[in-house]
């Protein structure tokens, strides 16, 4: 099963891309008003595409929802911010 979860995190940007991703929408979305926060997959999450934590500051995705639908990637993270 844990290789199931790292094929498909495999279809979806890697970490470092997530962090520019969260960047650029920051800024161009928001005028880079939103605090940083640390993105990262969480493969266990089933029933929702993404959750934000606050404290520490996290925003986790979705593994098997993004992987399964992996043009929503953009806008989920958009939603968590």
């Amino acid at each position: 099963m844990r290789n199931t979860a790292l094929a498909a995190e495999a279809a979806l940007p890697a970490q470092p891309e997530l962090q520019l991703l969260f960047a650029r929408l920051n800024a161009s979305r928001f005028g880079a008003e939103v605090p940083a926060y640390h993105i990262r997959y969480n493969p266990r999450m089933t029933s929702v595409a993404g959750r934000i934590v606050y404290k520490p500051a996290v925003i986790e995705l979705s593994v098997p929802l993004l992987s399964a639908h992996p043009a929503h990637l953009e806008n989920t993270l958009l939603h968590e911010m």
